[in-house]
């Protein structure tokens, strides 16, 4: 359950992360800040979510985020093997391409969302690299060998 609690959190971490980069690099190339949000919203809305404001639509995308997010970093959590911490960052790194070419190359098509076809692309794979490398510090979110907790 430990290491469950500690992908939970390190992926959410990663996925805040993701977006910061996803939402500089949007506002750098001239369009919304929240227009990473408003394109996973596709997934729900169709292309009534892209415009440029924060929107209740937005708020559905960054749910989203948030569950794939999440599910990421508890999969990595469950997979991941305690190794040294550079070991265990490359692990991240590489779950992070997989996770990237598992939504982008697979799933995001058989949902029916406009996220493939509106994505920046590189900067996307560059988003989940960022993911991969947050998920390597699963062991820092663990508690300590020996620790008692109660609940």
């Amino acid at each position: 359950m430990q290491r469950v609690l500690a992908g939970l959190q390190v992926g959410l971490l990663g996925g805040i992360g993701m977006f910061l980069w996803l939402a500089l690099y949007a506002s750098w190339q001239g369009r919304s800040f929240w227009s990473p949000l408003n394109l996973l919203a596709t997934t729900f809305y169709g292309d009534a979510s892209l415009t440029r404001d924060l929107q209740w639509m937005t708020v559905s995308g960054a749910a989203l985020g948030v569950l794939v997010a999440g599910t990421g970093g508890v999969l990595f959590g469950l997979l991941s093997p305690l190794a040294q911490p550079r070991m265990l960052r490359l692990a991240g790194v590489l779950f992070g391409v997989v996770w990237y070419h598992l939504w982008f190359g697979l799933l995001w098509d058989r949902v029916g969302s406009l996220v493939v076809l509106y994505s920046p692309g590189r900067p996307e794979l560059v988003g989940h690299l960022l993911f991969g490398l947050t998920l390597g510090f699963l062991p820092k979110f663990l508690p300590a060998q020996g620790s008692q907790q109660t609940i």
